[in-house]
């Protein structure tokens, strides 16, 4: 059984800060995963008011392979999280790369959707294959809007980098004018390639239909009968099992009957591989 694609949403919005819509960010990117061709493939975990001590918990426990945090950064290059009294509690980026550092197992990809977070998505990178952050304020609808294509391009299985692409896109057309605002970090020039869910047309294009398989297999038969027939021909020749006259009536004869039996054999061949042999 194929193990499905994790996501971990983790939601804060704490006391005396301004009032993110977390609520419609996270229900847009559940409705953009409900709408993919790989729904079945992606499964997606929230977790609201996250306090600092709860992360290293909830990734231990979840085991992610996408981690998406929803709420407010700091000019100061953190992330605000929550305190046991549910007041603001700000993480410093070295923090965060230490954390993921430790705690890598499945994670392919970080999402900081939070104003002010490409110092600590930089510092992710170092340990994360693919980071997104954002390099200054972003406002509730272009975060949104973001998320939305991301993960929906991610769920149609598209690669990460077309995927942080869409979103930014998305946030063109909507003209809100934050498009350059998220930012993906790399640890290398290949991670953003990376498809969290192959597509079998991808496949088929690049390994070849069955059509393309029997054909192979056809040409081959023919090609590998024809080799053995000319050898045999030639030894038997040079072996004096044959004489040239001899050889005459057998390719008139045998040899032409053989063909006829070969060229049979073989279009039974391409019939079983093509429609399972099925006869009307």
């Amino acid at each position: 059984m194929v193990r499905s694609v994790k996501i971990l949403v983790l939601a804060t919005n704490p006391g005396k800060t301004d009032q993110l819509r977390l609520d419609q960010e996270v229900r847009q990117i559940d409705a953009a995963l409900q709408q993919s061709r790989f729904r079945d493939s992606f499964e997606l975990e929230q977790q609201w008011a996250v306090r600092v001590s709860d992360l290293q918990r909830l990734l231990l426990r979840y085991k992610p392979d996408i981690v998406h945090f929803s709420g407010h950064g700091s000019e100061f290059s953190e992330i605000i999280l929550e305190d046991s009294d549910g007041n603001s509690k700000p993480v410093t980026a070295s923090a965060l790369s230490r954390l993921f550092s430790l705690i890598k197992d499945n994670i392919q990809c970080v999402v900081l959707n939070a104003c002010y977070s490409e110092v600590q998505a930089e510092a992710i990178a170092q340990h994360i294959n693919c980071v997104v952050g954002m390099s200054g304020a972003i406002g509730d609808e272009a975060a949104i809007s973001f998320s939305e294509a991301f993960y929906g391009a991610l769920g149609d299985g598209r690669d990460i980098k077309t995927a942080f692409e869409l979103g930014c896109n998305q946030i063109d057309l909507k003209n809100l004018n934050e498009q350059d605002t998220p930012k993906l970090k790399t640890i290398n020039e290949n991670s953003a390639k990376f498809a969290f869910i192959a597509d079998p047309a991808d496949e088929n294009q690049k390994w070849g239909s069955p059509r393309d398989y029997a054909m192979l297999i056809t040409t081959g038969s023919v090609c590998l009968c024809l080799v053995i027939l000319v050898l045999g021909t030639v030894l038997g020749v040079l072996n004096g099992k044959f004489s040239p006259a001899t050889l005459g009536g057998v390719q008139t004869a045998g040899f032409g009957g053989g063909l006829l039996g070969l060229g049979f054999i073989l279009y039974r061949i391409i019939k079983i591989s093509l429609v399972g042999g099925a006869s009307k």
